[in-house]
């Protein structure tokens, strides 16, 4: 089967898929934990006991559905990811399909790098992940600065403005002797376009 007929039926439910934002009132920045639609583009390094790598990514995310393009010398070629919640399908460079229960699952098992997806969700916004204690900080501006949950400290360490709301741009994660960092240069809220790749 290949990979776009997975996605096609994803594709055409979200056509009419809006994403239900929060309104500024005030001059105050929208709430990002109502934000359920966005397309990123940036950089990920990844550095642990194993080595360290680079890649170049592209997520788009769209309620519990999203899309993950990683391109790069992480030793994964180009790779595509599809989940939607329950599954997640993922095509390799040499056109194999593996399927998982996650894509921090999948990449881990097939690449040697471990990047917790699941909760990067909520830190690209600037959020604690929900279900785990979580310790924050803010910074002089009020905003989250700091995050500690599941083992990992979150350092958000640059912020933009981007259709009414401040989002992260920079993200850095530490756990123990594993680094991943992430470089937003292309956040656009509230697009709930998803690929076929």
């Amino acid at each position: 089967m290949r990979f776009g007929t997975l996605l096609l039926p994803a594709l055409l439910a979200g056509c009419a898929f809006l994403d239900p934002v929060s309104e500024p009132r005030d001059g105050q920045p929208r709430d990002p934990a109502r934000l359920h639609c966005w397309h990123q583009e940036g950089k990920i390094a990844v550095r642990d006991e194993a080595g360290s790598g680079s890649a170049h990514f592209l997520w788009q995310h769209r309620g519990q559905e999203f899309f993950l393009q990683v391109s790069g010398p992480l030793g994964v070629g180009t790779a595509v990811a599809y989940g939607d919640g329950r599954s997640v399908v993922m095509r390799l460079k040499d056109d194999k399909i593996m399927v998982g229960s996650s894509a921090e699952a999948l990449v881990a098992t097939h690449f040697g790098w471990r990047v917790p997806f699941d909760e990067l969700n909520w830190w690209a916004r600037g959020l604690p992940a929900p279900g785990a204690r979580a310790e924050t900080e803010t910074d002089a501006s009020g905003r989250l600065s700091a995050i500690r949950q599941d083992g990992w400290l979150v350092l958000l360490q640059e912020h933009g403005e981007f259709d009414g709301y401040t989002l992260p741009v920079k993200v850095e994660m530490t756990q123990g002797d594993r680094r991943v960092r992430v470089r937003i240069r292309d956040w656009q809220p509230g697009n709930c376009r998803l690929d076929a790749g």
